[in-house]
């Protein structure tokens, strides 16, 4: 954390880092971490690019993590998604980020595993049911494009991290898909799979253990 605790003392910004949501502290201390080993180069000033474009987004962004639907329906969610009234919202949340990430992998009422290129995600029981890696697929589903979701699996699939590790990717990966997209807010013809692609390429390779 040697890095966050620098920008602190630096006052980077307007950030106040005491409310900043502990998934952006991971983020930025990543990005420095990958800014110190990277070599000067083009690598390098994309890297400096994202983190500068991170520091932006603290500045300006509430703290927390942002609510999927209104205050309003959170009752109705609750009830749909079988989350008890005493559950935290994040509770809430990480359970429809993963029925999400369900319905993008699966077919039919029952999340039926009817092809064998997710099935290390999703882990069907006998009767070909998934009965996935529910951590994992609650940051899965965080990545709202169904087509670079998909390729974030395939990669999860291939490499089948333990599931702390595969957190710490997909969190890498997806700032990168959404650093990416910054540069197209209106997202017009944007092939949403080759972004996830170029967004893992400069991502360094971990022992998975």
């Amino acid at each position: 954390m040697a890095a966050t605790r620098l920008a602190k003392k630096d006052k980077i910004g307007e950030i106040n880092w005491d409310r900043v949501h502990p998934n952006d502290h991971d983020a930025f201390d990543e990005l420095n971490e990958q800014i110190e080993a990277a070599e000067p180069g083009t690598k390098k000033e994309r890297l400096q690019e994202h983190l500068f474009w991170l520091i932006r987004q603290l500045e300006n962004k509430p703290p927390g993590r942002p609510r999927l639907f209104p205050k309003e329906k959170e009752a109705e969610y609750r009830e749909m998604y079988l989350v008890r009234e005493g559950s935290t919202l994040r509770t809430l949340q990480n359970r429809m980020n993963w029925a999400h990430a369900l319905r993008v992998l699966c077919d039919g009422p029952m999340a039926t595993v009817i092809s064998q290129r997710w099935v290390w995600l999703l882990r069907p029981n006998r009767y070909g049911v998934a009965e996935s890696r529910e951590t994992i697929l609650s940051e899965l589903g965080r990545v709202k494009q169904d087509e670079a979701l998909k390729v974030f699996a395939d990669a999860l699939c291939e490499r089948k991290p333990r599931a702390q590790h595969a957190i710490r990717m997909l969190r890498r990966w997806r700032n990168a898909f959404d650093f990416l997209l910054s540069y197209d807010p209106w997202n017009l013809e944007v092939d949403y799979a080759e972004l996830a692609k170029i967004a893992m390429q400069d991502d360094e390779t971990e022992q998975v253990g």
